[in-house]
C-alpha cells in the first residue's frame, strides 16, 4: 500500500497597496507644510560670575521688583513695578523717529535705582520692526563706557562687584498680541 500524500493547495491572494500608498502620498506633503522650520541662534556673553549668580537666584525666588518696556510705533514705556506700586516712564519718538538715546538715559537711570534686577520684560506692538527691537535691546544690555559701573551684592555671600551689565536678561510677552498698553 502506498500512501499518497496530498500536496496542500497553496493559496495565493494579492493585498491591494493602493489606497495605502494613497494616504502616505496625502500625508506627508500635509505634515511638511505643517512643520514649523525654526532655527534659534544663542549668543553666548561672558556675565561676570557674582553677577550670574545673582540672576540665578532671581529666577529661583523672584524679587518684588518687575521692569517692562513696552514698544509701540509711536513710543518707549517703562513699567517699573516696585512690590505694587507702578511708575511708567515714556520715551516719544520725534518725528516718528525713536529717540535710542534719551531710551537709553532712563534705562539708566532705572538700572541705578535697582541694581539688582537685571531682567527685563520686552512687550512690542505687531506694527515695530524687528530692527528697532534689535536696536532696543542692544541699548539697554550694557551701559556706556563713559558712564559709571553698577555695584552689585550678592545677597548669600556679601560679595560685591562692579559690572557695566544693565539688563542682559530679556524675556518677550505678548508677542502675539497687540501690546497697545490698553
Amino acid at each position: 500500500m502506498k500512501k499518497q500524500f496530498k500536496q496542500k493547495a497553496e493559496s495565493h491572494f494579492d493585498i491591494n497597496l493602493a489606497p495605502m500608498l494613497d494616504v502616505i502620498v496625502a500625508i506627508i506633503p500635509m505634515l511638511l507644510m505643517s512643520v514649523v522650520f525654526l532655527k534659534v541662534n544663542m549668543i553666548e556673553a561672558q556675565i561676570p560670575q557674582i553677577v550670574s549668580q545673582v540672576m540665578e537666584q532671581n529666577k529661583k525666588e523672584p524679587p518684588k521688583t518687575t521692569i517692562s518696556l513696552l514698544i509701540t510705533d509711536k513710543s518707549f514705556r517703562f513699567v517699573v513695578d516696585d512690590n505694587g506700586k507702578k511708575q511708567e516712564i515714556a520715551v516719544n519718538a520725534t518725528n516718528g523717529v525713536y529717540d535710542f538715546e534719551h531710551l537709553y538715559k532712563e534705562a539708566f537711570l532705572i538700572k541705578q535705582k535697582y541694581p539688582n534686577i537685571f531682567k527685563v520684560e520686552i512687550k512690542p506692538q505687531s506694527a515695530v520692526a524687528l530692527d528697532n527691537i534689535v536696536k532696543v535691546l542692544d541699548k539697554i544690555r550694557k551701559a556706556q563706557k563713559e558712564d559709571a559701573q553698577f555695584v552689585v551684592h550678592d545677597p548669600k555671600t556679601g560679595e560685591s562687584t562692579k559690572t557695566d551689565l544693565m539688563f542682559p536678561d530679556v524675556t518677550f510677552s505678548d508677542v502675539l498680541s497687540d501690546s497697545s498698553g490698553a
